[in-house]
């Protein structure tokens, strides 16, 4: 049985690109977001793809709706990577981050750690 943490997070205006950049940073950096498990294994990726943030813009709360069914029960296969999901959904005014996480990578001390870092690197590339 999986274990999945699932948040949103709403913000008046974002930067795609540098949310991007800052959250590939964060991959670079940590180990836990390039695991994957093989045959009972933890196996650390050395390199994955650049990771691309999906956006959509909805013009309906049931579109947006769909995103968050789909990403807040989210199973994971172990073995393939990448174990997390983030999208940003526009909605009105809005921008809406969605973070899917199977928590066989992380923890909430961990979620809470890594999001901060996330806003940090965020904040210094402007």
């Amino acid at each position: 049985v999986s274990t999945h943490v699932y948040s949103e997070h709403s913000f008046g205006e974002i930067d795609l690109v540098r949310l991007e950049e800052a959250y590939n940073t964060l991959i670079k950096r940590h180990l836990a977001l390039r695991t994957v498990f093989e045959n009972n294994q933890q196996r650390y990726l050395e390199s994955v793809p650049r990771y691309v943030i999906k956006y959509f813009e909805h013009d309906s709360l049931e579109s947006l709706l769909k995103i968050r069914e789909s990403l807040s029960h989210k199973l994971y296969d172990p073995s393939v990577y990448p174990l997390f999901d983030i999208v940003i959904s526009k909605y009105e005014s809005k921008y809406i981050v969605h973070l899917s996480f199977d928590a066989i990578i992380i923890d909430m001390g961990s979620f809470e750690i890594l999001f901060k870092q996330w806003i940090s690197l965020y904040n210094s590339n402007t």
